[in-house]
């Protein structure tokens, strides 16, 4: 499996020991794709505890998971457990769509013949239209916080790309950008 790792901050340091144990934990978790899957692991320290965080792609999926402990091989055990719980739940839900068509089916035609008042129906209540400004990621968080909005869209002026600045429960910020 291939594996990029990465510090959160510099003061953070990924040891050959740290990389080597991630790499067996992740491992396993390759029995569930076709192809081999790429791992990002991310190390930070926060407050006294590890933070790992691990994005896995591979198969057309892409799957995340984050966990704080104050051992760190116990932040990667419990990270790699919540993907592997992950991709059985999709696993299964697709082996279960594949197996029964015509149950999925007639349930898909019970649902829109009967009127169902417990079905999603997303209402858009609010239409909003402006001139997207270039700017850095940190400019749109001093304008996301003088908005007091939790998400601002903005063009990257680094990258001449449309991103996503959101602010994660932790009072961090999240970046989401296009890949191209």
């Amino acid at each position: 499996m291939q594996l990029n790792a990465h510090p959160k901050t510099k003061a953070v340091q990924i040891t050959d020991e740290t990389r080597r144990y991630a790499e067996k934990k992740l491992a396993k978790l390759g029995k569930h794709f076709r192809h081999e899957p790429e791992a990002h692991l991310i190390q930070g320290f926060e407050r006294g505890q590890h933070v790992i965080e691990v994005t896995l792609s591979g198969d057309d999926i892409q799957l995340r998971s984050q966990e704080r402990n104050g051992d760190l091989h116990a932040a990667l055990d419990s990270v790699v457990d919540k993907l592997e719980a992950q991709l059985k739940r999709f696993k299964g839900k697709r082996v279960q769509s594949h197996r029964k068509p015509s149950a999925l089916k007639q349930k898909a035609e019970a649902a829109i013949s009967l009127p169902d008042t417990d079905t999603f129906m997303p209402r858009i209540v609010r239409h909003k239209t402006y001139a997207l400004k270039s700017m850095s990621a940190e400019e749109a968080a001093h304008q996301m916080e003088l908005l007091g909005h939790t998400f601002f869209v903005f063009l990257d002026e680094d990258t001449s790309r449309i991103g996503v600045l959101y602010k994660r429960q932790g009072g961090d910020y999240g970046l989401i950008e296009p890949k191209i």
